[in-house]
């Protein structure tokens, strides 16, 4: 055997070791097609028999490399509210959140506090244009006792945060409190209720100001001014914490 030949077998069997170890990387973080479809064949054996008296499909299946499962999402053709995960393992259940998700009313309230946000950001962006999002966030200790798929009304919607996002504004004391102050009425006056406000501005020269655990009294009170000028200054003041940071350096 000649050196040309060996060198032949040799740069085929590194091909074979580069081949096989960028498959191993890929299984590791991305799964195989094989453990797949037994996931999906041992999640749709399970919620046929867990939960038989629903009208149950597996819309996708996913790999998660943290933990080395196969996650099924389920989801429902009559119910918009049921949707959940069951991971599998090994060819076994280990995890079910459908106790988590749907009987507890996680997603009810998560699908109201959506459409709650969609229909508040037009309210608030005629008080400030430079607001470009917002987010609802519900106490996730809280029972909210909603009624699995029920019409959104926004009296349902009750004890959330919302966190408001700034683009352009003004990062001093007075214009803050000025921004809560008319986010907070402007919400009141169409009938929409807050636990707590938050805000998150970027100024037009890059410095960055969060201010969070604004309470409806905190924004009520006379001097509500002087107690966000108090909070920025010292990070925390009277339950509000703020953190400020200049995205330019």
């Amino acid at each position: 055997m000649n050196n040309k030949s060996l060198l032949k077998i040799g740069a085929f069997i590194l091909a074979l070791l580069l081949i096989g170890f960028i498959l191993f990387i890929a299984n590791s973080f991305l799964g195989n097609p094989i453990s797949s479809n037994i996931a999906k064949s041992t999640a749709k054996k399970y919620i046929a028999e867990k939960y038989s008296n629903l009208d149950l499909k597996i819309d996708s299946v996913k790999y998660n490399f943290k933990d080395g499962g196969y996650y099924a999402f389920i989801v429902s053709e009559k119910s918009i509210d049921t949707h959940f995960s069951v991971g599998v393992r090994g060819g076994k259940v280990f995890n079910d959140s459908y106790e988590y998700m749907v009987a507890s009313g996680q997603n009810t309230i998560d699908r109201l506090c959506k459409e709650y946000k969609n229909l508040a950001l037009p309210i608030l962006k005629t008080k400030a244009d430079e607001i470009v999002s917002v987010s609802v966030i519900p106490n996730k200790s809280e029972n909210y006792g909603l009624a699995l798929d029920v019409a959104f009304d926004k009296d349902l919607v009750t004890n959330v945060d919302l966190m408001i996002y700034i683009r352009n504004g003004k990062t001093d004391g007075s214009s803050m409190a000025k921004v809560f102050v008319e986010c907070y009425d402007s919400l009141a006056k169409n009938g929409y209720s807050v636990a707590g406000l938050g805000v998150t501005c970027e100024n037009s020269t890059g410095d960055l100001l969060e201010i969070n655990n604004v309470k409806p009294t905190h924004i009520q009170s006379v001097d509500f001014e002087e107690t966000l000028k108090k909070a920025i200054e010292n990070r925390e003041y009277d339950g509000i914490t703020t953190f400020g940071k200049s995205l330019t350096k």
